[in-house]
């Protein structure tokens, strides 16, 4: 039986660290696209909500001044 070099061995084990760390980083990479939409979504969603609020201000802003007209 041919023992393996210990450069065999150092070059062996450096690989499977290499698959390691690949594997380890393409989750990474995928947790972080997942995240970016997740972050676009709610980026979305406040945009949307931060416009309704704007515009009920507006209305009530709007309809207090009517109000106040309509009293003088």
């Amino acid at each position: 039986m041919v023992k393996p070099s210990l450069k065999a061995i150092k070059a062996q084990c450096a690989n499977e660290i290499a698959k390691k760390y690949k594997r380890e980083i393409e989750r990474l990479q995928k947790e972080n696209e997942e995240l970016k939409l997740l972050l676009a979504k709610y980026r979305n969603e406040i945009s949307k909500l931060q416009h309704s609020l704007e515009l009920e201000r507006n209305h009530q802003s709007t309809s207090k001044r009517n109000h106040s007209y309509e009293h003088s």
